[in-house]
């Protein structure tokens, strides 16, 4: 845990002390917290803190949060957005799963249709050739009486 603790810190230019860090992650619940706080889904990356001290330079940051109305609405929480993902991922399955079905009944059905109209062609041969030789017979019985 010191070595992800010591990445973390090091990453974002955060001045430390080994053995601060050695010494804090002694107690049980310095380290929950470290576990639970100290990740990339809760420390900003290196460019969201230049934004975030951009805005915060230029006074911004103030005029963002006086004139905006934050009683309506809630951040969305990272459990949120794990769900709908993987909701996501499971639709997405889902449709790919139906997606081949669909290719196979689609494959199947051009396979029927090819076997129907190879089945009329051998139909209307078979038939042409039975009105030739009905023809052919007709002629002969009509040149024999």
């Amino acid at each position: 845990m010191e070595e992800e603790v010591v990445a973390i810190l090091k990453s974002r230019d955060i001045p430390f002390k080994y053995e601060d860090i050695r010494t804090a992650l002694e107690d049980p619940g310095t380290r929950d917290w470290v576990r639970k706080h100290l990740g990339d889904d809760t420390l900003l990356s290196r460019e969201e803190l230049t934004l975030y001290s951009k805005i915060e330079a230029s006074a911004g940051l103030d005029a963002i949060v006086q004139g905006s109305e934050f009683s309506g609405t809630r951040p969305v929480l990272d459990d949120e957005i794990k769900t709908a993902t993987e909701s996501l991922k499971a639709s997405t399955s889902a449709t790919e799963s139906q997606t081949e079905a669909l290719r196979l009944q689609c494959r199947e059905l051009k396979s029927q249709i090819r076997e129907a109209e190879q089945v009329e062609q051998q139909c209307s041969k078979s038939a042409s050739r039975l009105s030739t030789g009905h023809t052919a017979e007709r002629q002969q019985t009509d040149l024999a009486v």
